[in-house]
């Protein structure tokens, strides 16, 4: 394949997200991401995401 898919990629910045503006609960973070794309319009299917974890041995 000759294309550049570089090209299609989209920029998701929209702010930073550190310690000090994360709520203590991450439940409370994760509604209000959720209620923002549920609200947009944007999804078909807002509930759709990948969960991972990673151990301290890497």
């Amino acid at each position: 394949m000759q294309k550049d898919l570089g090209n299609y990629r989209k920029s998701y910045e929209k702010s930073s997200l550190t310690e000090d503006v994360i709520p203590e609960n991450p439940m409370e973070l994760f509604q209000k991401w959720f209620y923002e794309v549920e609200a947009s319009d944007g999804l078909d299917e807002p509930n759709a995401m990948t969960v991972s974890t990673i151990g301290l041995d890497g």
